[in-house]
């Protein structure tokens, strides 16, 4: 089941850099201010805080928050397993770009399906 929910937080979290991507904090509002990734005011994030919002809105609607943790952490390591590890670094670098975080997320995406 959890591999089910990974590629749902992989999704997610895709679509939301998709709307609005950020660097050097987890989430941003619309006037540019960092802001926690999983506020209703968030309107950008950064590959992890993508991950953690997507985490969040599944941790409060899920009634297995053990399964939610693990799809959680298996998503997380399939990103990681895209970018070489050590994710926000990946994300803040000055040559990075959405369409390159964007290209992640598909790959981890890849990497995460079942068979």
């Amino acid at each position: 089941m959890s591999s089910v929910l990974a590629l749902e937080i992989l999704r997610e979290a895709r679509a939301r850099v998709a709307r609005g991507w950020c660097q050097g904090t987890s989430g941003e509002d619309g006037d540019g201010n960092a802001i926690e990734p999983w506020s209703p005011a968030a309107q950008r994030w950064s590959a992890v805080g993508a991950l953690v919002a997507v985490w969040d809105d599944l941790r409060k609607a899920s009634s297995d928050r053990e399964d939610a943790i693990a799809a959680f952490q298996e998503a997380n390591l399939s990103l990681l397993a895209v970018v070489g590890g050590r994710l926000r670094a990946w994300n803040d670098m000055p040559s990075r770009s959405r369409n390159d975080v964007i290209t992640a997320f598909d790959r981890a995406i890849e990497l995460a399906r079942p068979g």
